[in-house]
């Protein structure tokens, strides 16, 4: 949900979608940063061990990439 959230779509929208669902890595999204994307993806991975292991991890993981693009942003007026 975060992937169609983010991409305005689901990874994968074409052809065999349960074989892609198992076997193909989704796509990067294009024009977020290359950080949020490793977040993103990291939730799509096939191998259930290199996904998060459970909500509380991801959203710390969420949250520091947050606080951090936060900090590095631009000030606004």
């Amino acid at each position: 949900m975060f992937y169609e959230l983010l991409a305005g779509k689901p990874p994968f929208t074409e052809g065999d979608i349960a074989y892609q669902h198992c076997r193909v890595p989704a796509r990067p999204i294009p024009g977020i940063p290359t950080e949020l994307n490793a977040i993103i993806l990291r939730c799509l991975e096939k191998n259930k061990e290199q996904r998060w292991a459970n909500a509380a991890e991801l959203a710390h993981a969420i949250r520091t990439w947050y606080e951090n693009w936060k900090a590095t942003k631009p000030a606004t007026s």
